[in-house]
Order: structure tokens, then sequence, then C-alpha cells
């Protein structure tokens, strides 16, 4: 069989307290080790389909990699817009399955709502925020273009943002939201808020038929996180685009739907806590034997940031 070589694309990253690939470090079989561009403070990498790399930074920004350069001007700045102090900043990317014909890029970021100084705040701290954009073939992205999926509650702490959007086998964008540090208050558990939740929705944000927690005493929280007025109180009130809870802050995912998902699949590890090293506690997931084909919770990897 002909052995196929891969290349690793490594960015270099720029933030302080991180520590650089030694250059003496192995390289597996059948891989190639290339520098191919320097970006400072990258956070995820995506590929469309005619060959362009994105790349996205802490600091806001979109970058472009084409034809064997990176593109001096950014496609995309969302850094007047942003809060990036401890773990916020622009952290999640996602490219539309259809991308060749629309062109949808799926950025998540933290938003600073209420045009402060980025409080540590449940009342007027920024909010976690999915947003789809237009990257056209200019690579000159318009501000103008987005559409905004849904927003979180303001994030209680500066860390566990979560925001790692996937696009899963049967089309639906999964989107891991971090408790932004409020495990100790119970958000992870609770089903009203959007808070430390895993979230299934349609490519433009629409709640999919088969979402486990749909129908009486469920409502959508896509505009600020929590029940809009008049909805049902107290936990009851489940969030309709919400597919999993009780994660803290899952970094990236891989969404690997099965042709059956059980009623209901919990972790092994105990519901609420998180182990010394800080994975991710269980999550308790909806199914759909019997409906349509419905995806498992998406496994956080074992990659992790550091705060900068």
């Amino acid at each position: 069989m002909r052995q196929v070589r891969f290349l690793v694309v490594l960015i270099s990253v720029l933030l302080a307290g991180l520590t650089t690939v030694p250059a003496s470090a192995a390289v597996p079989a059948n891989f190639e080790d290339t520098l191919v561009t320097s970006v400072s403070g990258p956070m995820d990498v995506a590929w469309t389909p005619d060959g362009r790399m994105l790349i996205i930074n802490k600091a806001g920004q979109l970058r472009v990699y084409q034809n064997g350069a990176l593109l001096p001007t950014p496609a995309l700045d969302l850094s007047s817009r942003l809060c990036t102090n401890g773990e916020r900043g622009l952290v999640g990317l996602a490219v539309h399955p259809n991308f060749a014909q629309n062109h949808f890029v799926y950025l998540y970021y933290v938003y600073n709502k209420f045009a402060n100084l980025c409080p540590e705040s449940e009342v007027d701290g920024p909010v976690g925020r999915l947003g789809r954009f237009v990257l056209p073939d200019s690579n000159v992205v318009d501000p103008a273009s987005e559409v905004v999926l849904f927003s979180t509650p303001p994030m209680y702490r500066d860390h566990h943002t979560g925001g790692d959007p996937k696009f899963g086998k049967d089309g639906l964008l999964y989107v891991t939201v971090g408790d932004s540090g409020a495990q100790g208050l119970g958000w992870p558990q609770d089903t009203g808020r959007l808070a430390g939740k895993l979230v299934r929705v349609t490519d433009a944000g629409a709640v999919p038929a088969g979402n486990p927690f749909t129908g009486a005493g469920t409502a959508r929280c896509n505009a600020d996180g929590v029940p809009p007025a008049g909805s049902p109180p107290g936990p009851g009130a489940r969030r309709s685009s919400r597919w999993g809870s009780a994660t803290r802050s899952a970094r990236r995912t891989t969404p690997t739907p099965p042709a059956c998902a059980s009623t209901s699949t919990t972790s092994a590890s105990t519901p609420g806590r998180t182990s010394a090293k800080g994975r991710s506690p269980a999550a308790t997931t909806g199914g759909s034997c019997g409906r349509a084909p419905a995806p498992r919770t998406p496994t956080p990897t074992a990659a992790r940031r550091r705060r900068a």
C-alpha cells in the first residue's frame, strides 16, 4: 500500500509564556514537520474546499493563508467588539460543509455586549456569541454580513469560555459553551441556562427536529442565554437548543454521529465534579433511536490552552 505523507502545519505561537516545540523532537514516520507561517496568538484553524487555510487569533482577527503565503491584511478584524482578558477572545472557527456555494464561516467569540471594561460579572460581563459571516473570494469579510445564531448569558468569570463550533455528519452545528467558571453555582447542571452546555442548532441557528429538550416546558434562549419572558419558571424551563449538559470548558470536539444513539448516555465520571487535571465532568445527552439519526456528545480532545 502506498504510504501517504502528511504535512503537519505548525503555526508558531508568540504568546508570552508558551513554549515552542523543541527542534530535536522526533517526527513520526510518514509525517513532515514544516513551518508554514507565523501568527500571533492562534486559536483555531480550518480549511475551505478551495484550499485556503483560515486561522483565527485571540485578539480577534481572521487570517487567510493562500497560495503559499499568509495574506498581509486580515479578512476580518473583530478586536473592537471583543473582550480578550483571561481565556476570552476569538476562540472558535468552523467552515460550512457547503462553503463552495454559500461561503459561510462561523466564529465563536466573547462579545463586549455592555461596552465596558470586560468585568467578571453575571450582570454586565461579556457574553459568548456565535456569528455566521460570509467569506468571499476576495478574502475581505463585510462585518455587516454577520448573522448572530445565539448569545450566552454574561460570563461569571474570565475563563472556561468553551466556544468550539463543529459540523456533524448530519449537517447540524454542535457548539460547546463553557460554564464561565460558575461550576460552584451549579450553572452546568441548570437546564435553564445556556452556560456549561453542548448546543445543537441548524446552520441558520434554528432548533433542529430531534433535539431532546423540546416541546412543553422548554424555550429558546438564543438571544441572552437565559429563558425569555413568559417561559416556565425554574429548572423545568429547559433550553430547546441544548443537546448535552454538565460540561465545564470543552475546548475542542469531534462530532461523530452514529446510526442510532441511545436515549440518554452519561460518562463514567461524577456529574458536577472536575478532576485535578481540569477535565470536563460527565455530559448527559439526548438521543433519537427510532427517530432521525442523531449524534452522541462530541468527545472533547485532550488539547488544552494556557491562559494568555
